[in-house]
């Protein structure tokens, strides 16, 4: 749990730097938001993580449409995440 929550903080380091050369909705923003709220389930902080995927998701499919690839990326995401906390509380 410890190597999960030490790449978790260093996620949540590097984010303002890639949003800031990158934008938060771009292909590039968007992937990395998404292996944060990943690492964030994986390291137990399941409320971040499900608010996380949930606007990202939102924010993708805004942005690239409901028949995009990247909008099924993210959606997969979501499933993952999903999946991460159900797993945690042996659902």
């Amino acid at each position: 749990m410890q190597d999960a929550k030490n790449t978790t903080a260093a996620l949540f380091a590097a984010l303002p730097l890639i949003l800031e050369e990158h934008g938060a909705l771009s292909e590039k923003g968007l992937r990395a938001r998404a292996e944060l709220a990943l690492a964030c389930a994986r390291s137990g902080e399941h409320e971040s993580a499900f608010y996380q995927a949930e606007e990202l998701l939102r924010d993708t499919l805004r942005e690239y449409g409901e028949e995009s690839p990247l909008s099924a990326d993210m959606r997969a995401v979501k499933d993952d995440v999903v999946s991460a906390i159900e797993a945690a509380f042996g659902e």
